[in-house]
């Protein structure tokens, strides 16, 4: 929060907001895709913007990892993080969803249900509630505030992990009496291109039934009450975050970056060589990566064999029949996805 401080009172630009989070060294997400928000909201001449951190620091859910659920809420209380009467209860239901998040397993698919495991349970999914927790504590001590009014509104920017289907933050912040649900708006963002790729064809192309037939298979009918709105978006690659920096932050050279992806790949390279690997840890990285389910789900017993860094399917929209030259391809999870996408019309050369 003493950086976002420095940052919105002008002490600190975005190049300085950006290395003096990376110092921190315990975070670790990218700042780039805020940059557009955050700027708004700093130089917004009426001043009516507040920027606050809601999330713990991710020390305490390790510390929740290695030393139990008792000593990390104790010190996330001691702390301020949390309520002083938060014990990280979850619901079967949420860790339905957030089983089904890490796996690759559509919560949707009855058939799929008996697949549920319970290895995520003890620590993984209190670490999960733990992120939940302090955020809807910190919007919960916004709504205490003695400034704050009717006409005032509070955004709460976190993943769709943390609030599909009201699970996690909204969950919390809705079981206080003064905030009713109907004073709310879940908004849930998808990329166009996970949407493209589910359908096999150019989102642009598609009709409004077979788009909402998409979103029935991601989120369920509306019966299931993932969210308020989806906002379906397109990244525009004409300008990359990093070009904002560009004249301000010199250590962003291209030596680095080549470097950065030497060692990314590098890292992941080197446990090309373990037999069976481990199916559900790989299910879970593609997917913080951008991958669909359903193109998890085509590549099978092969997941095991994923050694990338990125997805390369959200910035290319493959077509049947087209050739792909996949260079570095690594163990082939992206060839196998390019053949099943440009099908026996096309070729893939890995």
């Amino acid at each position: 929060q003493k950086i976002l401080d420095q940052y919105q009172g002008g002490s600190l630009n975005l190049f300085g907001l950006k290395k003096a989070y990376r110092n921190i060294g315990t975070e670790g997400h990218a700042l780039e895709p805020y940059f557009p928000v955050l700027e708004a909201a700093r130089l917004d001449p009426l001043k009516r913007f507040h920027i606050l951190g809601g999330f713990i620091p991710r020390t305490y859910a390790r510390l929740l990892m290695k030393e139990g659920i008792d000593t990390a809420v104790d010190a996330a209380r001691k702390s301020g993080f949390i309520s002083p009467n938060e014990t990280l209860q979850g619901t079967d239901a949420h860790y339905n969803f957030f089983e089904g998040l890490l796996t690759g397993r559509n919560i949707h698919d009855q058939n799929a249900a008996e697949y549920i495991t319970d290895r995520f349970r003890s620590k993984m999914f209190p670490a999960q509630i733990l992120k939940d927790a302090s955020m809807a504590y910190t919007v919960r001590n916004i709504l205490d505030r003695e400034d704050i009014n009717g006409d005032d509104k509070i955004l709460v920017v976190c993943g769709v992990g943390h609030m599909l289907y009201s699970h996690g933050v909204p969950e919390r912040i809705f079981d206080r009496n003064s905030l009713k649900q109907n004073k709310t708006l879940r908004v849930a963002c998808l990329p166009a291109e996970i949407i493209s790729s589910e359908a096999g064809e150019d989102f642009n192309l598609m009709s409004d039934g077979d788009i909402a037939e998409i979103l029935k298979s991601e989120y369920g009918g509306s019966e299931e009450d993932a969210a308020d709105v989806c906002f379906i978006y397109q990244d525009d690659n004409h300008e990359s975050n990093d070009d904002i920096l560009e004249s301000n932050d010199q250590t962003n050279t291209d030596d680095k970056i080549r470097e950065e992806t030497k060692a990314a790949y590098d890292k992941v390279g080197s446990s090309a060589h373990i037999e069976g690997g481990d199916a559900v840890m790989a299910r879970k990285i593609m997917h913080s990566l951008g991958y669909s389910t359903s193109e998890i789900n085509s590549i099978g017993k092969d997941i095991v064999n994923y050694q990338g860094v990125g997805c390369p399917h959200r910035h290319v929209g493959l077509k049947k029949g087209e050739y792909v030259l996949d260079m570095g391809s690594g163990l082939g999870v992206d060839s196998i996805l390019s053949a099943i996408k440009v099908g026996p019309e096309g070729k893939v050369v890995g």
